[in-house]
């Protein structure tokens, strides 16, 4: 089910904390990518590599708001 507007923010984070603290664990654990990834279904590996992608993709617009706002207050 998708997010409501009004929490899509809210609940991406929740869930995207819980992402990292897996792989936080893991990094404790001494684990490494190739053994990371072995524990993770066929499914949840592929997600994981989109949602790095998705993640950089939030990045870049990020900065490009940023130098919008920037380029606004000059």
């Amino acid at each position: 089910m998708p997010n409501m507007s009004y929490c899509r923010f809210h609940n991406t984070y929740l869930d995207l904390n819980d992402c990292v603290n897996v792989v936080g664990e893991a990094l404790d654990n001494g684990l490494t990518m190739s053994e990371f990834l072995r524990e993770l279904s066929d499914d949840e590996q592929y997600y994981y590599k989109r949602m790095l992608t998705r993640a950089r993709d939030l990045l870049q617009y990020n900065d490009e708001l940023l130098e919008a706002q920037h380029q606004e207050d000059y």
